[in-house]
């Protein structure tokens, strides 16, 4: 979609990667392998977006928080991205949640699947 849509090219994570074999093992670094959204770029996928995290997981991405500048009412951000209609989420969003995530700005997050990591394993030493 980056390169499709907003013409980046991601180093390693790009429409030419093939065979990808994503880590299954939290206990290892690899296993949140994924890259970073572009800072540059977030603007051009909604002018009040301040930030775009991604969270991935054994190849997946786990989940999206979009970071907004300012306050923003959330009845109008449920409905500037379509969510005041969704009586369900597609089968690979769990959830879609709206958070204050500072005292001047609000988050939207959306997850795939709950996070499972090193903490929810026995990784020993």
């Amino acid at each position: 979609m980056l390169e499709q849509s907003l013409g980046h090219r991601e180093p390693k994570f790009n429409c030419s990667l093939k065979k990808f074999k994503p880590v299954d093992n939290p206990c290892v670094s690899a296993y949140y392998d994924g890259f970073e959204f572009p800072p540059a770029l977030v603007s051009k996928v909604h002018p009040l977006l301040s930030n775009i995290e991604l969270a991935w997981e054994h190849g997946q991405l786990q989940s999206v928080s979009l970071d907004f500048k300012g306050k923003i009412d959330a009845n109008a951000l449920r409905k500037a991205f379509g969510l005041d209609k969704t009586p369900a989420y597609p089968e690979n969003i769990m959830s879609v949640d709206i958070q204050d995530c500072s005292r001047d700005s609000v988050c939207l997050l959306i997850q795939g699947f709950d996070h499972m990591g090193a903490g929810d394993v026995d990784c020993g030493k």
